[in-house]
């Protein structure tokens, strides 16, 4: 448990860095939405090359992580030659990570992560439209209030943007449908959900670099005048990296129920710190949505 403790803390410090450095460098320079979620993929693949491979021998030299996979029938492992498969999911994840970076371009670190919120309601939506499942009832009535505390949070948020709420909620589409694709991947193929995570940051990095070229200023990324911006984009990209990476580490130690309720604190936690940070005004309704919100996010991930 000790153990799981330390793990959520940095998780929730490395989100913390990632979110407040990206906000804080668009403020600086709001043209760099496309450099900054180069640098998240570009990071995040190279970091990569070296904890994956060592999360697998990690797992390989775990007796019990063998002895389960032994009593499993046996997937075709999952390779890069499966770019079919692998596609439509590096879609997801490059334009989703896009578009979380693109609002928060337009509003406050809180309102993004109380918008994002709703990912449960497109998941829902998108596991009975592809993979044919119906979740039960309670599910469904949870739902009510993430829906109600976002619309709150949004009527009485001081710095609503409407680009920043659509922005959002396009990346709530987006990474649901990255859900939803990858539990149909991971019921055809073999394979390991941090290898899966770095395949798609690999495959976002090459399909941003184009749209990076064409936008990539030196100037603006070393100028003589404010402070450079290179390295907070690397740190900021490491530190995205990093939290994923911790939040995949502590799904492998607690059960999945866990795993949720410790993201949506996450949430909280990051909303709070980063409003004193930023110093961004949060009303007391603009809380009470965000609580209502995130009520209805922990109750549907404790329904049955």
């Amino acid at each position: 448990m000790l153990e799981v403790g330390a793990l959520f803390a940095a998780c929730v410090s490395l989100s913390l860095m990632s979110d407040t450095l990206t906000k804080r460098v668009l403020q600086q320079d709001s043209s760099l939405t496309v450099t900054v979620t180069f640098f998240h993929f570009a990071m995040s693949a190279l970091a990569g090359t070296v904890m994956v491979p060592a999360l697998a021998w990690l797992a390989r030299s775990n007796p019990a992580a063998e002895d389960g996979a032994k009593s499993t029938p046996p997937l075709p492992p999952l390779r890069l030659a499966d770019m079919g498969v692998l596609f439509p999911l590096i879609c997801c994840q490059a334009l989703g990570f896009l578009f979380t970076n693109l609002s928060l371009k337009f509003v406050t670190v809180s309102f993004s992560h109380t918008v994002k919120a709703c990912e449960c309601l497109f998941t829902a939506l998108l596991t009975y439209m592809l993979l044919g499942q119906v979740v039960s009832l309670p599910k469904y009535l949870s739902l009510l209030p993430v829906a109600a505390g976002v619309a709150l949070s949004s009527a009485t948020e001081l710095q609503f943007s409407a680009a920043g709420f659509g922005a959002a909620m396009t990346s709530n589409l987006l990474f649901a449908s990255r859900s939803v694709l990858s539990t149909r991947l991971f019921q055809q193929r073999s394979a390991a959900a941090s290898t899966l995570y770095w395949l798609m940051c690999c495959g976002a990095l090459a399909m941003l670099s184009p749209l990076f070229l064409t936008q990539i200023s030196f100037a603006s990324l070393m100028p003589h005048t404010t402070t450079a911006p290179l390295g907070a984009l690397a740190l900021c990209g490491l530190a995205h990296f990093g939290y994923n990476m911790l939040s995949f580490m502590i799904l492998q130690r607690t059960s999945p129920i866990t795993h949720v309720i410790l993201h949506a604190v996450r949430r909280i936690l990051v909303i709070g710190v980063s409003t004193t940070m930023l110093r961004n005004q949060i009303t007391a309704l603009n809380w009470a949505g965000i609580f209502v919100a995130f009520v209805g996010v922990l109750g549907y991930s404790l329904s049955p």
